[in-house]
C-alpha cells in the first residue's frame, strides 16, 4: 500500500497486484501490463490518424502576370509558402492555379505570397517594395517604360 500524503486528505495506492513472489504469476501479470499498455498505444494513435486532411483547389487571376519570369518568380514564392502542395502558373490566361491543405494554409495567404511577390492577385495589390524589384518586362507597361522595338506589338 503506497500512501501519499496532501494537504487535504490521503490518497492511497493500492499496487499489491504487482506481488510477484511466484515466477508464473509475474510472467501472467507482464503479460497482461503489456497487453494494456499496446491496446491503449494503438487507441492514441488511431485517434490521431483520424484527423482530417482536406486539401482545396483555387484559381487566382493574376492580371500582372506576362512572361516567363513572371511564372517563375511567383513559383518560386509559393514554394516556401507553408501547405502549397502544387502550383501552375499561366501567363497566357494570367492565372494561377493551386493546391494547398487546408489546416496549413487558406485562400488569403495564397494571394498574400503572390502580393509579395509583385504581382496582384484577385483583389490583393501587389507589395510596393517587392514590385519595384521586379524585372522591367514584368512590370505594367505604364511603370516599366517603353518597350524595346523587338517587343512591340505591330
Amino acid at each position: 500500500m503506497l500512501k501519499i500524503y496532501d494537504k487535504t486528505n490521503i490518497l492511497s495506492v493500492n499496487f499489491s497486484w504487482l506481488n510477484f513472489k511466484n515466477p508464473v504469476t509475474k510472467i501472467r501479470k507482464m503479460k497482461k501490463l503489456q497487453l494494456v499498455l499496446i491496446l491503449l498505444m494503438g487507441a492514441v494513435t488511431f485517434s490521431f490518424a483520424q484527423a482530417k486532411k482536406t486539401q482545396a483547389s483555387v484559381t487566382i487571376n493574376t492580371p500582372t502576370l506576362q512572361c516567363e519570369q513572371c511564372k517563375i518568380i511567383v513559383e518560386n514564392y509559393l514554394a516556401r509558402e507553408e501547405g502549397v502542395i502544387k502550383y501552375a502558373a499561366d501567363y497566357k490566361k494570367k492565372q494561377v492555379k493551386v493546391t494547398y491543405w487546408t489546416d496549413r494554409t487558406t485562400v488569403e495567404n495564397v494571394r498574400t505570397a503572390i502580393a509579395n511577390a509583385g504581382f496582384d492577385a484577385d483583389n490583393e495589390t501587389a507589395n510596393p517594395e517587392s514590385y519595384k524589384k521586379l524585372p522591367k518586362c514584368c512590370m505594367k507597361t505604364a511603370d516599366a517604360g517603353p518597350l524595346p522595338m523587338d517587343q512591340k506589338k505591330q
